[in-house]
């Protein structure tokens, strides 16, 4: 109401308009020139509710919606549609029909399921605290290309894929490394301790576990890409002070409270836990992790890094965590680039851009409270010479894709010996495998994308969805139907 008094008026009044009509049912003896009613208000409730679920909802989803005309964030909506749309008309790029027809737009926001998000979460991409949610927040060759990420639209430059065309919103680019939505990987690649970063307590270095991560699956991929720079980086926190509280705590103070935290995190194992599949224990962290306490209340703190760039190449920031953020934003040159909720967020990874080698980057980091915990802070560029060299080694040709649609997929696929077939399909149960007919297993990738084993040899391949439940619901829906039925033949004979 304080802040958005026109909005509330609105909700309120379609509140108060909704149990009118709820009412309005519920009255049997309408009379005289009213007599209809019956008929229209029902008609009046099911547009009202069509109206707002189907035309109003989707347009205004991150904003506050329901009747309330909240037309500046519907006007963001529009301008990104017209610039798909405009991009899409200047230039063809191909690939298989997906959004604005193309394959695999780098912008999303995955409701797919939970370990989809935590899957994603590892990457440094941004995820929600029940893992509900995940958005793609920053591109890189090597995520995109496992994700099948052919097309990226972009507000600014990237320098590692090709333009292709743009207006005054978006630019359109064509990614360079781009994996079939199926191909082969090294079997052994299960075996990778994906979700090691969630147990690290130290060390908690995204970089360097996508270049673990590459080196699991493919075997041409012997050398780092990713290089974390540990030089020409200078730090210095304004309206603050990092200290060790354990400095300042007695041993048996300690303790105390190391059995509290400890209890605390039994406690939310337990079935309330939004991080009910996550291995983050915050007692475990109480050793690493830094602080940073405001000083002067009527200022924020500010950790500031200044880099002296290295390579001509991509810079990107890792912002390690113990767990959930406690809420921060991040400028880059003093322009805001991402805000972070408290008690929302994860670790995250984010691109910088391109730089001269010897010129000069500040980014910043501003807590919204009076203290913030992490672990630490990591810039690193992307080796692209070197990441292209390695990747021109994956067989892609081995994968001749059939078609690809929603919960259906066939193709070709050449397996050689110890190697299994790998997709971007995130897994659910329902999905159902035919190598050459017969029935086979689906295997799930690190809990999360869906895998094949074969025989070596060339094999034809097909997957297929079909919701869990689907039978018995419709099943349901079919007695439902004709109960409803019944009951109206019923009531008409009894009327009679």
């Amino acid at each position: 109401m304080n802040s958005n008094g026109k909005i509330f008026v609105y909700n309120a009044v379609g509140v108060a308009v909704v149990i009118l009509l709820l009412l309005g049912m519920r009255k049997t003896d309408w009379t005289g020139q009213f007599k209809d009613m019956n008929r229209i208000v029902p008609a009046i409730l099911s547009g009202l509710v069509l109206y707002e679920t189907a035309f109003l909802a989707p347009l205004l989803s991150s904003g506050t919606a329901t009747l309330s005309v909240f037309s500046d964030e519907a006007s963001k909506y529009t301008d990104s549609i017209i610039s798909f749309k405009d991009c899409e008309e200047d230039r063809s790029v191909g690939g298989s029909s997906q959004l604005a027809n193309y394959r695999s737009i780098s912008i999303f926001n995955s409701n797919s399921n939970k370990m989809f998000s935590r899957f994603l979460k590892q990457q440094g991409q941004t995820v929600n605290y029940n893992y509900f949610a995940a958005w793609h927040t920053h591109s890189a060759p090597d995520t995109d290309a496992f994700m099948s990420v052919g097309t990226l639209f972009a507000t600014g430059d990237y320098s590692m894929a090709d333009f292709i065309a743009g207006n005054d919103n978006l630019n359109l680019y064509k990614s360079r490394y781009v994996l079939p939505i199926a191909f082969t990987a090294q079997a052994s690649a299960r075996d990778f301790d994906y979700y090691s970063l969630e147990t690290a307590t130290s060390g908690k270095d995204y970089f360097s576990f996508r270049n673990d991560w590459y080196a699991s699956l493919f075997e041409s991929f012997d050398e780092d890409y990713f290089i974390t720079q540990t030089r020409g980086i200078r730090s210095e926190i304004i309206n603050g002070s990092e200290i060790d509280i354990n400095d300042y705590i007695s041993s048996a103070q300690d303790q105390e409270d190391e059995d509290i935290r400890s209890e605390k995190d039994e406690d939310e194992t337990g079935e309330f836990d939004p991080d009910d599949i996550g291995l983050e224990v915050m007692s475990s962290y109480s050793g690493s992790q830094r602080t940073v306490y405001r000083i002067n209340q009527s200022l924020p703190v500010i950790l500031n890094y200044d880099v002296t760039v290295q390579s001509g190449d991509e810079l990107y920031v890792n912002i390690s965590l113990p767990r959930l953020t406690s809420g921060y934003k991040v400028y880059l040159d003093g322009k805001l680039m991402s805000a972070f909720a408290a008690d929302s967020f994860y670790s995250v990874v984010l691109r910088l851009g391109s730089y001269e080698p010897g010129s000069h980057v500040r980014f910043s980091i501003c807590p919204d409270s009076d203290y913030w915990t992490y672990l630490d802070v990591n810039f690193g560029y992307f080796d692209e010479e070197a990441f292209a060299r390695q990747f021109s080694g994956i067989d892609t040709d081995n994968i001749e894709i059939h078609e690809a649609d929603d919960g259906y997929i066939s193709f070709a696929a050449d397996v050689k010996d110890g190697e299994m077939i790998l997709t971007s399909v995130p897994y659910e149960k329902g999905w159902s495998c035919y190598v050459d007919g017969a029935r086979s297993e689906v295997i799930p990738y690190e809990e999360a994308l869906i895998s094949i084993d074969a025989q070596p040899g060339t094999h034809e391949i097909v997957l297929k969805f079909t919701p869990p439940g689907i039978k018995a619901g419709a099943l349901l829906s079919l007695i439902g139907f004709a109960g409803l039925i019944s009951v109206a033949v019923v009531d008409k004979k009894r009327k009679n």
